[in-house]
This record gives structure tokens, C-alpha cells and sequence, in this order.
């Protein structure tokens, strides 16, 4: 240890000219008086006016730690930490003037000491000046409190710490009595500690446990066990709330239980929070139902019943047809929209034992537990369709839509709640396949052309890499010289097993998967090509015409995909016709007539296809840079042996030379249909009257055909 001595300076100085006490151990000075010194039971130190060490007893000794020979002339101050020295020197400094012999009425404080290994000792002190002859200092008498003083320090901690911790505390006596509680009690009770003190925690009881719980668990405490627990109580206002509980019993020094501590914490929050997560686990955001992870489950439920009773399950899957159309012209908004609104007529035309899921998009599962017979599930099944069929009120539109369902009944359409889901969406698909709007049993068919659809979705994905994809060609007649004014190209697929495959087959599977942009540009790039071809080779073929999806639409480089297609290909703009269809227009009005304004001033041409058949709105040929009309063949087929159809397509094309657009009638496949198109004025005709699509090596047979009518 290393110690630094008060100086010589401050000894002349605090001294005042009085002789100090000699250095030399008091023990060799005054013998007697140590002896004396040395059998008291309290640590006992003799230092002179210069804070230096003359005397330690044994006791002393040992509070330091340290042999007498070691201390004797260190000085004492130098021991101490800081603030305790200068405590010192200030007494020292009043000591030297009092003049009796022995102060009669010590003073009592307290000196923190540095220990040899550098801990903090804490000593009470007394002094009492001695100054006997020429021996003039002071006696101290120590006592090490270090301990007391802890254990005070920490009874304070604890103290506050148990009023500060937001936890609820109370204490009782080994019957239950509350003796103490603290503020964090008083916070989630709302009672104050003069309402509890010395009552029993009875009045904290909601009444969600049993008087067998409550007995359980004194018996539990009393027994010397620790409770730990959580429990629904009630606050002062009547509130219940969640406490995640502990109650500990507390034993004396011979090992009796005494006391109880009580240590509670308030989770009402996190158990609301641990709820929602569970419920947004179980269920559908969009539409509040359950989703298809509580769907499973519940149908293992009904299933292990079911084994129990031989009651008979009955699932249906339930798809919403045409619900792809909505996304498509009005947005996504109006389809969450009528999901909500069909989630709605769902729960309330259905039992309250039924479970309605919302398993994603538009499909939809009801989960019937307990049917006696197929006509039961049938009636359900038609409720359903009827409840779809009623109009549905979207963004201000009466719209209307039909359902697909497919129902799986346990245990003849399988033993496990996978299977059925998966049988029931197969027989889903089976009445989607029918035309909608309808609802059908699963059968063991149904797997092979479920297959067969997966098979067919592979090969589709590979198709344009492997080069299966080909171009024919439809001709457009003009009515009035019977010539061409250009050709519509049409997509097929030569699957290399099932053979040419017709667009109706592979289209919305194309859309599905998503393919049909990079496909889409195939197309055009395909056709552009050919046409070129032909006009070099001198055909006289004026112009090309694509349809395009609203997804290639949306696909923000289409307008760079058609620059870099005509550049490439050397066609002129005018060349190319696109065929877009209404439904486009409707989804992102504003938007599809910018870009189409774009495509006209590059030149390329823009006819709107299958009028009649969608949202048909006069403004939007109004507004939009179309040249071309093409009435839809629903409304051809029909002409003129149908007077409603004659007036439908008559009217079409009035409007159309009203707005100075060309008319295309499409699907005319006789004589008397294209009579009729060309006495109402009807411009170009196209459809089997005058020719199937056609492969490419075709076409200049059929133009020398057409030319020597």
C-alpha cells in the first residue's frame, strides 16, 4: 500500500506551537496506558496532532488487517478515503484547542477507510483528546460497521427498489393477512394500501377460478413449494386483467414459514397481442374468415368426430368465376371488395356449425361436418350459387357473377383433410371446365384430368424456348372489292404429343402462369416478320393485326418492345395493327389512353376488339385513337334469322361510321350472315365464309384463289 503523509507544514500550523507528541510507539513512551489499551474489546488508535499513527491495539489490528509495526508513524489521513481525511483534519484542528486533560463528551461520526486489497471500510468513530504532560494527541475508538452498513444499504435498495418496480408486491402473514404492498400494487389493483392492510387478497378474485384452485394452491405455498401461475383477477373498477403470478413462502432463521410474497406482473397486453397474432394466424386479413390453416384443422376435428359418430363430412371448394375480369378492368381495390362483400353473404347463409375459409384469390371452402345425405350437401351447394348470382355493388357498378364449386365427402372422397381439399378443388376445376355456375362430386376421373392440366402447365412453360409455338393467319376481306386489307394473326401450339393446339386450350393457362408477356412479343415480332416477308415477295397484304392482353399492356416497355420490333423488322408503323379489348381500358383509364396515344403517333394502328361484350361505353371511342370496330361474333351468329342480334349488329355499325371507324364483323361463316353485314354497311368481313386460319405457306393460295372470283 502506498501511503502519503500529511506534511510538516500543516502539523506546524494545526500544533500551534504546542510540542506534538513524540513519533516513537506509545507503547515505549507510556506502557501502562497501553496495556491498558490493549484489553479493550473495542479497536482503539492513539495518533499525535499531525494525523500520524502512535498506537494500535489488537483490535485494530485487525480492522486493518495489518501489524502494528507496519502502521506505527503512517499517517492515518492517508489511509482514508478523501472526503473522510479531511473529516479528520478538521476535527484534529478543533481538538488542539481544547485544554482538559481528556474531552469528557466524545464526538461520534463515521470514516470511510481504503483496505489493503483496495475495498471501502466503514469505521464509527469516537475521539477523545489526550493530553497528558508533553504528550498531546488524540484516542480513537473504532468499530468496523462495514457489514451494518451493507445490510442497511441493502434493506434501503430493496426498500426502493419495491416501491419503484412497476410489478405488484404485497406480503402476508402466514394466513393469508396483507401486511404490506407496494406502489406497483396500488397501480394495477387501483386499491390504495389502506383499503388492503389487513385484509385477505379475496377481493382480488374474478371468478374465472374454482374455490379447488385456490385451495390448491394454499396448500401448495404452505407446503414450502413456490406458485407460479397465471391468473385472471379483477381491479377495483371491475376490470379484469391477466397477472403472470409468483408467491413465495418466506422462512425465519429456525426454518418456519412466516410470511408470503406475493410478485405479480401485468401481461392483459401481451395476451392480447399473443391473441391477435394467434387469430391473424388462423384467418384471412382481407375478409375476416378463417383461413386455410384453421380450415385443416378444423376438418381433422370433424374427421376424428366423424370416426366416433360415422357422421358424414362434406367439403366444398368454391371459385369465383370470371374473377380475374374484375382485377382486369376495375383494379384490385374492386376485387378485394368483392371478396369482403362475398365473404359476407357467405357466413350468413350458411349454419352456425359450418366453417367459411378464405383460402386465397378468390377461392373460398365450406366445411359441412355433420350431413345425412347427398340431396343435404346439394341444397347447400345451391344456396351458394344462388347467393353468388344476386348483383354485387362495386365502386358504384351493379356487377354480376356466378361460382364454381367442387364438393369432396369424407370418407368416401378420401381419409385425410389434404386429400379431401385437394379432391375437392380438382371437382372445383371439373365444373369451372363445364362452364360455371354450377357445383360437382368428386369422382376418381377427376385426378387423371387434373393431371392432365399440371402436365399440359409444364409443358407449357417450355414451349417457346423449344420453339412450339407457330403463327396462322385469319384474312380480312374488305365487302366492297372482296380484296384483302390484311390478315389477324392467331397463336397455336404444336404440342409435340397431343398436336396442334387450338389458343382456347393454352391462352388462360399462358395468363396464369404469366408467360403471356414474353409470349405476346413472340407474336409480334413473328408476325411483323412474315408480313415483310410477304410484302417483299410481293403480296399485296397492307396490314397485320395482334391481340394483345392487358398484361402486356401493363408491361412498362411495351411501347419499347413495339419501336424495337418494326425497327428490327423493317415494317412501317402502319403496318401493324393492335386489337385491344375494353376491358383494359376500363382498369386504368387514364393510363391506357396515354400509352395507345402513343402507339398512334408512332403510327401503328388500333382496333378495339369484341365490342359489345364488356363495359361498352360510347365515350371511350370517343375519346380513343381507335380506327377499327370489331363487332364480337356472339353478335353475328345469329344474323339475320334473330331480330334482336339484327338490330344489336345494325346498330353497332352505325355508331361506328358515326365515330369514322372501320367495321369488322367477325365469325361470319355463311352467305346470309355476310348479306346482312353488307346491306347494314359492315366495311371488311372476317370469319369462315371466307377462310379458316391459315398457315403461313397457305396464304399466297388462297390470295390467288381470292383474286379469280
Amino acid at each position: 500500500m502506498d501511503y502519503h503523509y500529511v506534511s510538516d507544514e500543516y502539523n506546524e500550523e494545526t500544533c500551534r506551537g504546542e510540542r506534538p507528541m513524540p513519533p516513537e510507539n506509545l507503547k515505549t513512551r507510556l506502557p501502562d496506558v497501553s496495556a491498558i489499551l490493549d484489553n479493550l474489546s473495542s479497536g482503539m488508535v492513539v495518533i499525535g496532532y499531525d494525523c500520524r499513527i502512535r498506537y494500535l491495539n489488537p483490535v485494530a489490528q485487525e480492522i486493518f488487517l495489518l501489524p502494528e509495526e507496519t502502521l506505527i508513524g503512517v499517517s492515518f489521513c492517508a489511509l482514508l478515503e478523501p472526503e473522510s481525511a479531511k473529516m479528520l483534519q478538521s476535527c484534529l484542528a478543533g481538538f488542539i484547542s481544547v485544554t482538559p486533560s481528556i474531552q469528557t463528551d466524545p464526538d461520534f461520526f463515521e470514516l470511510q477507510l481504503t483496505g489493503f486489497d483496495h475495498s471501502v471500510i466503514s469505521l464509527e468513530c469516537s475521539f477523545q483528546k489526550l493530553n497528558l504532560s508533553d504528550l498531546k494527541g488524540v484516542v480513537l475508538s473504532i468499530r468496523d460497521v462495514t457489514a451494518h452498513r451493507k445490510a442497511e444499504n441493502n434493506s434501503r435498495l430493496l426498500s426502493s427498489a419495491m416501491e419503484q418496480i412497476a410489478d405488484s408486491v404485497f406480503i402476508t402473514d402466514q394466513q393469508g393477512v396483507i401486511e404490506y404492498v407496494n406502489q406497483g400494487f396500488v397501480d394495477t389493483t387501483g386499491y390504495t394500501a389502506m383499503e388492503v392492510l389487513g385484509h385477505t387478497p379475496g377481493f382480488l378474485k374474478s371468478g374465472h377460478h374454482g374455490k379447488k384452485f385456490y385451495l390448491d394452491l394454499w396448500t401448495n405455498v404452505r407446503s414450502g413449494n413456490v406458485f407460479r401461475d397465471v391468473l385472471v383477477n379483477r381491479r377495483k373498477d371491475g376490470v379484469l386483467y391477466y397477472e403472470e403470478k409468483t408467491i413465495t413462502p418466506l422462512r425465519n432463521i429456525q426454518g418456519d414459514i412466516t410470511h408470503f410474497v406475493s410478485t405479480g406482473k401485468d401481461i392483459t397486453e401481451q395476451i392480447k397481442t399473443q391473441r391477435r397474432l394467434q387469430y391473424l394466424a388462423q384467418h384471412d386479413v382481407l375478409t375476416d374468415l378463417p383461413n386455410r390453416c384453421l380450415l385443416i384443422d378444423r376438418l381433422e376435428q370433424a374427421i376424428t368426430a366423424s370416426r366416433r359418430t360415422n357422421n358424414n363430412i362434406a367439403l366444398l371448394f368454391m371459385d369465383v368465376d370470371r374473377f380475374k375480369k374484375i382485377n382486369d378492368t376495375l383494379g384490385h381495390k374492386a376485387g378485394d371488395a368483392l371478396l369482403k362483400n362475398i365473404a359476407v353473404r357467405l357466413k350468413r347463409s350458411l349454419r352456425q356449425g359450418d366453417t367459411v375459409a378464405h383460402l386465397s384469390g378468390d377461392e373460398f371452402a365450406i366445411l359441412i361436418p355433420e350431413v345425412n345425405s347427398e340431396q343435404e350437401i346439394n341444397t347447400v351447394a345451391s344456396t351458394i350459387l344462388d347467393v353468388m348470382r344476386s348483383p354485387f355493388a362495386i365502386q358504384g357498378r351493379e356487377l354480376f357473377f356466378s361460382a364454381s364449386i367442387g364438393i369432396a365427402k369424407y370418407p368416401e372422397s378420401g381419409y385425410d383433410a389434404g386429400v379431401l381439399v385437394k379432391h375437392a378443388e380438382i371437382a372445383m376445376y371439373q365444373a369451372k371446365y363445364l362452364g360455371g355456375n354450377c357445383s360437382q362430386f368428386y369422382d376418381c376421373e377427376m385426378n387423371y384430368r387434373a393431371d392432365e392440366r399440371l402436365l399440359l402447365e409444364n409443358d407449357l412453360r417450355h414451349a417457346l424456348e423449344r420453339s412450339e409455338f407457330c403463327l396462322y393467319y385469319q384474312p380480312q376481306i374488305r365487302n366492297s372489292d372482296h380484296r384483302i386489307t390484311g390478315v389477324e394473326a392467331l397463336i397455336r401450339w404444336q404440342h409435340p404429343k397431343k398436336g396442334l393446339t387450338l389458343p382456347s386450350d393454352f391462352i388462360p393457362l399462358l395468363e396464369e402462369c404469366g408467360l403471356i408477356v414474353d409470349v405476346g412479343e413472340w407474336v409480334i415480332e413473328t408476325a411483323c416478320q412474315q408480313l415483310k416477308k410477304w410484302q417483299e415477295g410481293g403480296m399485296n397484304i397492307p396490314q397485320v393485326s395482334v391481340n394483345v392482353s392487358p398484361r402486356q399492356l401493363d408491361n412498362k416497355n411495351f411501347l419499347k418492345i413495339i419501336k424495337k420490333v418494326l425497327d428490327q423488322t423493317g415494317l412501317s408503323s402502319g403496318s401493324l395493327e393492335l386489337e385491344i379489348t375494353e376491358n383494359y381500358l376500363v382498369r386504368n383509364e387514364k393510363q391506357a389512353i396515354g400509352l395507345l396515344n402513343e402507339l398512334r403517333e408512332l403510327g401503328v394502328g388500333l382496333a378495339m376488339d369484341d365490342f359489345g361484350t364488356g363495359y361498352s361505353s360510347l365515350r371511350y371511342l370517343r375519346e380513343l385513337p381507335v380506327q377499327t370496330l370489331k363487332i364480337d361474333r356472339d353478335f353475328v351468329k345469329n344474323v339475320p334469322v334473330s331480330e334482336d342480334d339484327c338490330s344489336l349488329a345494325s346498330a353497332i355499325v352505325s355508331m361506328g361510321h358515326s365515330l369514322h371507324l372501320n367495321v369488322i364483323a367477325e365469325g361470319v361463316e355463311n352467305s346470309d350472315q355476310l348479306g346482312f353485314m353488307e346491306n347494314e354497311g359492315c366495311d371488311i368481313t372476317q370469319g369462315f365464309f371466307y377462310s379458316h386460319p391459315l398457315a403461313v405457306d397457305d396464304m399466297f393460295g388462297f390470295q390467288e384463289g381470292l383474286s379469280a372470283r
